[in-house]
């Protein structure tokens, strides 16, 4: 039997045992291992002083898939949103409105709340502006959103923030223009408004962006009146919707390294791992990461769990979706630290000689704004600093 073939076999075995009970080497496990056929050793980041390095920075992503639009200003993050309505309504309407014999009397936007990140009865309050190019959902991010061509006059009245309901008036002859825009199939200038919070803002609200239910959903309502014929009230709902959140990096302790949601701040992670054999075969590694509680902040509702990936560049903090195995293993709160079973990308390292190390990035991503402040490897306390515990076999 090859060398090689002999260490699978005995590295499936004492796989199972590692996960049928713990992440340490069970007697049970070394038994079967037979002490004359293979070492089996444990090396720890902590125990073993392994040199690591770690750093935090802010990329840019697109929100055009999230479940909510967001809006508002919180600490280093600000939301903004797009959104553009489809709006059609009966030739005779039309006819009526083009005419000047019918006139909106009303225009009633309402977003129903889904989320919130800050305190709920802090302030929020925004201003509306007319977009006058082109866009879809998949437009805009915080790199290139200063492209928006927008007339910054507000055209709102009427804004009401509450706990499930945010509701505003747009003026009229904005939404007279849309109808008869969308009458005329010559005109597609319909480009929707673009909601931007104030400076006083001390909160960010994520609003529903779809539901089977007319009342949970972002909608305008229109009354449309011919005078002496009829009151007509109807309700138009979003065509293209998007978020866009810019922001800084947090201020944290020095000691800290940061992930968050929605801003898209990602963390890099790397341990020198060169004093374990390069034909060796990983039978467990796992990752702890603990979490600085007084630094941390969430929304509403969130995913309390980390996600790490294999890094192909680090400079280019690129992730590696090679395999599924390699990309996105959670890591889940236990206590005050975040752990998870890392042993593919550890595995890789070894045998691709090519450690780049792990990108850190939040669960649910694009679902809110977390933010997670973790012991970076400079932390003064090195018991608090991440740590790696990997458990190898090798052929005596």
């Amino acid at each position: 039997m090859s060398k090689n073939k002999f260490l699978l076999i005995i590295t499936g075995v004492i796989s199972l045992a590692f996960y049928s009970c713990s992440n340490n080497p069970t007697p049970i496990g070394a038994q079967l291992v037979g002490s004359d056929l293979v070492n089996l050793q444990t090396i720890d980041s902590y125990a073993d002083s392994l040199r690591q390095t770690s750093s935090y920075f802010k990329s840019s992503v697109n929100l055009s898939s999230s479940s909510y639009l967001f809006l508002g200003k919180k600490n280093n993050a600000q939301a903004s949103a797009l959104i553009k309505f489809y709006v059609s309504l009966p030739d005779s309407i039309n006819q009526d409105l083009i005419a000047n014999n019918a006139h909106v009397i009303a225009s009633i936007i309402s977003l129903p709340t889904g989320y919130t990140y800050g305190d709920s009865n802090a302030s929020l309050d925004f201003n509306v502006y007319k977009i006058t190019n082109a866009w879809t959902s998949t437009s805009y991010t915080a790199d290139n959103i200063s492209s928006l061509i927008f007339v910054p006059t507000d055209v709102s009245s009427n804004r009401l923030v509450t706990d499930s309901l945010t509701t505003f008036n747009i003026s009229n002859s904005l939404s007279t223009s849309w109808l008869i825009a969308a009458a005329d199939s010559v005109d597609s200038t319909i480009y929707g408004i673009y909601l931007v919070p104030t400076s006083g803002s001390q909160k960010i609200l994520g609003y529903t962006t779809s539901s089977s239910t007319t009342t949970t959903s972002i909608r305008l309502q229109l009354v449309i009146q011919k005078p002496g014929s009829y009151t007509d009230t109807t309700t138009f709902y979003p065509l293209q919707d998007a978020s866009v959140i810019t922001g800084s990096l947090p201020p944290v302790n020095h000691e800290d390294i940061v992930v968050q949601a929605g801003v898209e701040i990602n963390s890099k992670l790397w341990f020198d791992i060169s004093k374990i054999p390069a034909n060796a075969v990983v039978n467990y590694a796992d990752l702890t990461l603990t979490a600085d509680s007084s630094a941390q902040l969430f929304g509403s509702t969130f995913y309390n769990s980390l996600l790490a990936s294999n890094l192909v560049d680090s400079a280019s903090a690129l992730p590696d979706s090679s395999s599924t195995s390699l990309y996105n293993i959670m890591l889940s709160l236990s206590g005050n630290q975040y752990v998870g079973n890392v042993t593919p990308i550890v595995q890789k390292w070894l045998s691709s000689k090519n450690n780049q190390g792990l990108l850190l990035e939040a669960d649910g991503n694009l679902l809110g704004l977390e933010l997670f402040a973790l012991k970076g490897s400079s932390a003064s306390n090195l018991q608090l600093r991440p740590r790696l515990r990997i458990t190898y076999t090798t052929r005596k």
